[in-house]
């Protein structure tokens, strides 16, 4: 979702939030959203100049285990970095496989 959506919404996943965040901090900063893994699940939040902005908080506060924050690549309206070769193709795998997992479970079942 872009930011104008998730401002008109008024809710987002940590992709929306993150983005929203960097759109707002890219005017007077240079941010990034970074996607990658936290605690073994899939995650997206902001950095500035290496700090962890988790956008799915509450309210500000700095975050408890910012070394639990594994980055894949980090990307804004200018750029768009790959921590290593192949990190983005890893990312599409694990897209993949939690969607057809999350539509696995949402199939109805078919009576014969």
């Amino acid at each position: 979702e872009t930011p104008s959506e998730t401002l008109a919404w008024g809710e987002a996943d940590c992709e929306g939030t993150a983005i929203l965040l960097c759109s707002l901090l890219r005017n007077f900063t240079n941010a990034y959203v970074v996607v990658g893994d936290y605690q073994g699940y899939g995650h997206a939040w902001c950095k500035i100049n290496g700090q962890v902005l988790e956008t799915t908080y509450t309210r500000a506060r700095p975050v408890p285990d910012p070394y639990d924050y594994q980055a894949y690549c980090l990307f804004n309206d200018k750029e768009v970095i790959e921590l290593w070769p192949g990190a983005l193709g890893e990312i599409f795998s694990l897209l993949r496989s939690v969607s057809a997992s999350a539509y696995s479970h949402q199939a109805p079942s078919q009576a014969p």
